[in-house]
């Protein structure tokens, strides 16, 4: 029997144990991934996280950068969260990364790109942001940090840039 899915990577519906928008692998066992949708409040998105893809509305030059930074669920690293532009919001719901715990606020905590290096930022969640079991409001992230806000346990990843 299938069960309706919703991709944690692209928020696509889908049936199949890999969604058929992005590709991603659909697994009960990650930490933002989901096999049944759970209701959400009215004017709520069922989206779990809808990254814009490089190159459209225009942007056909646009290109990733080569030291683009992500955070993955801890029990499984190759599941990756893209951290795009300026500033990437993650929560309950309400932000651009939406995590199915319901522990965290929504939104919980923001990771920022500032001139190539990434900051956690608390946005002032009741239960607060931790970064290698450390509380911050605030905090450079280095690859390898963990960062842990409600029950959800995310690692930071980055590939090397070229030019290094």
């Amino acid at each position: 029997m299938a069960f309706p899915s919703t991709c944690g990577v692209c928020g696509a519906a889908t049936n199949e144990t890999s969604c058929p928008q992005c590709g991603a692998a659909i697994s009960a066992s990650a930490g933002y991934d989901t096999r049944v949708a759970h209701p959400n409040p009215p004017g709520e998105s069922t989206t779990l996280f809808q990254p814009r893809l490089l190159g459209e509305e225009g942007d056909a030059d646009l290109t990733a950068p080569t030291d683009l930074g992500a955070l993955a669920p801890v029990e499984d690293p190759t599941q990756q969260i893209p951290l795009f532009g300026e500033r990437t919001t993650f929560g309950r719901h309400g932000a651009d990364v939406n995590l199915p715990d319901p522990a965290l606020s929504s939104p919980h905590f923001a990771v920022d790109r500032t001139a190539g290096a990434y900051f956690l930022c608390d946005l002032d969640s009741p239960s607060g942001t931790y970064l290698n079991d450390r509380r911050i409001r605030s905090c450079e992230l280095a690859v390898g940090d963990v960062v842990r806000a409600g029950t959800t346990r995310l690692v930071f990843v980055q590939e090397p840039d070229d030019d290094e």
